[in-house]
Parts: C-alpha cells; structure tokens; sequence
C-alpha cells in the first residue's frame, strides 16, 4: 500500500495532535474498526480507520484513491465515542 499526504498539513498535525501522518501509516498494519465518514464526505469519499499505534488508540481519516494508495487527511487521538466504537466493533 501507498500512502500521500500534504506536507504543510502533516506539519499542522503534528502541531496540533503530536501524530505525524508517517506515524499514522502504522494503523493499517493493526487490527482497526473503520466507518465510512458520511458528515465529511461532500467532495470525496472520507473514511475513519480506529486502531493502536504503539500504546496509542488513534483516529486516521482519510480518503482511499485507488486499490493501492491511500491519502491521509488526519490523524489524532481517538474520541471517547470512537473508543467505544472499536471496543464494540470486536
């Protein structure tokens, strides 16, 4: 898989949550709960993948491209209610 990813944002991200989007990559190799995210889907097709990294329960939005690449819009620590979620979804 492939991963992209606008730098100034990462930069942001990584500001604002302490989780660089090359830290996020790791959620796709971890046993995650994702949703497709409906609110945040006008202009594209945005999902929300749930899973650890490291000891971390993190939230990574982002948009798949194709069947090999996936562009990372966010990335932060998961919600409450997306905490719940994961622990539902096993």
């Amino acid at each position: 898989m492939f991963f992209e990813w606008d730098e100034s944002k990462n930069q942001r991200n990584i500001a604002k949550h302490g989780i660089s989007f090359k830290e996020a990559t790791k959620i796709f190799d971890s046993q995650t709960y994702g949703y497709f995210d409906s609110d945040h889907s006008l202009n594209e097709d945005r999902y929300i993948e749930i899973g650890f990294v490291g000891e971390r329960l993190i939230a990574v939005v982002f948009v798949q491209l194709d069947d090999h690449t996936v562009r990372i819009i966010s990335a932060r620590k998961a919600s409450l209610l997306e905490e719940q979620r994961y622990e539902r979804g096993y």
